[in-house]
C-alpha cells in the first residue's frame, strides 16, 4: 500500500501540474482512502516530485522559454497564467489568512492571485513574465508551470477493453456494470438528451452537471464529452446493445472543462478534480475520466 500511495502521488501531481493527461476512458479510481491520498499528494515532497532529477529548478522549461522570448521581444511585463505547486512547508490554503498572504505575494510581483485548490496544494495566478523568477526564493513555492491548454483525445470501445467478457462471464456481480458508482466525466459536456446517455427507467444517465469553463452551460457543443460518456456508460438497450457502455448502470457526473472548440486549461481540470475530491462521498465518485491532455513539457 505504501508503494501504491507513492506511485499515486507521483502520477497525480504530474497529471495535474504538468498536464501530461492521457487517461483515455480508463479514469482514476477514488477509493475510500482517497482523501488521505489526496492530502499526501498535495503535500508531496520536493524530493519525490519536484527535484526528481536532483537538478531541476522551480520554473518549468517552457515557462523559462516564454520568459526568454518576452525579454527578447521587449515585452517582459506580459502576463502569463500559471499553476503554482506549493511546497511541503507551505501554509494550508484552506485557511483564509493563508490565501490572503498568497494573494499579497502575487500582487507584489505585479500579478494577480486567481484561485487555490484546497485539496491539491495548487494555486493558479497571473504573473508578469519578468517577475516570475522572484518567486524561486519563496520557500512556500515548489514549482511554477504555465496554465497550459488541454484538448480532447480519442477513447476506446466496449468489446476491445474486455468489459463485455467481464459483464457476461460474471453476471451475478452487479458492480461489473457500474451500479451505484459515480463516474465523473471531465470533458466538453454531455448531451443529456442523446439516446445513449439520457436518463430512462433502466438507465441512470447524468445525475449532476457543472460548468468550469465560464461559458455558463453544461451542454456538449463540441461532441467529445458525449462520445466519452457513451463509451463509459452508454445504454445497453439501443440497437440491440451495439453501443453498450463499459459501465452502463453507473451514475454520470458531467463536469465541463472543455469549451465549444474542445479546448480548455489546466486550471479548469484542476478545479473539477478538486470538486470531485470534496464531493466524492455524496456521489460515490470512484472514477474520474479525463480524455484530454497537453504536450509533455516536463515530468
Amino acid at each position: 500500500m505504501k508503494n501504491a500511495n507513492k506511485f499515486l502521488k507521483k502520477s497525480m501531481v504530474a497529471l495535474l501540474v504538468f498536464c501530461s493527461i492521457a487517461a483515455g476512458t480508463t479514469g482514476h479510481l477514488l477509493g475510500d482512502n482517497a482523501q488521505a491520498q489526496s492530502i499526501d499528494l498535495l503535500r508531496a515532497t520536493e524530493r519525490d516530485i519536484v527535484d526528481v532529477d536532483g537538478e531541476r529548478g522551480k520554473i518549468a522549461p517552457d515557462l523559462e522559454e516564454s520568459m526568454k522570448v518576452a525579454q527578447e521581444l521587449n515585452s517582459p511585463d506580459e502576463l502569463q497564467r500559471v499553476i503554482i505547486q506549493l511546497s511541503d512547508s507551505a501554509p494550508d490554503m484552506r485557511d483564509a489568512v493563508s490565501r490572503e498572504v498568497m494573494s499579497v505575494k502575487m500582487i507584489g510581483t505585479g500579478g494577480r492571485y486567481r484561485k487555490s485548490y484546497k485539496n491539491l496544494g495548487l494555486v493558479s495566478a497571473e504573473l508578469p513574465l519578468s517577475r516570475i523568477r522572484e518567486l524561486e526564493a519563496d520557500p512556500d513555492i515548489a514549482y511554477i508551470s504555465p496554465d497550459r491548454p488541454v484538448e480532447s483525445l480519442a477513447g476506446h470501445v466496449y468489446i476491445t477493453t474486455g468489459a463485455q467478457d467481464g459483464s457476461t462471464d460474471i453476471p451475478s456481480l452487479t458492480c461489473v456494470n457500474g451500479t451505484g458508482v459515480g463516474i465523473a466525466i471531465l470533458d466538453s459536456g454531455i448531451d443529456t438528451s442523446h439516446e445513449l446517455t439520457k436518463t430512462t427507467n433502466d438507465h441512470p444517465g447524468v445525475i449532476y452537471s457543472r460548468d468550469f469553463t465560464g461559458q455558463a452551460t453544461t451542454q456538449d457543443r463540441y461532441g467529445h464529452g458525449t462520445h466519452v460518456a457513451s463509451l463509459t456508460a452508454g445504454r445497453n438497450d439501443v440497437a440491440s446493445g451495439a453501443y453498450t457502455g463499459i459501465a452502463w448502470q453507473a451514475n454520470l457526473l458531467n463536469l465541463r472543462v472543455l469549451n465549444d472548440t474542445g479546448t480548455g486549461s489546466a486550471s479548469y481540470a484542476i478545479a473539477a478534480i478538486d470538486w470531485c475530491i470534496t464531493n466524492k462521498s455524496s456521489y460515490n465518485i470512484r472514477v474520474i475520466n479525463m480524455s484530454l491532455g497537453a504536450q509533455a513539457k516536463d515530468s
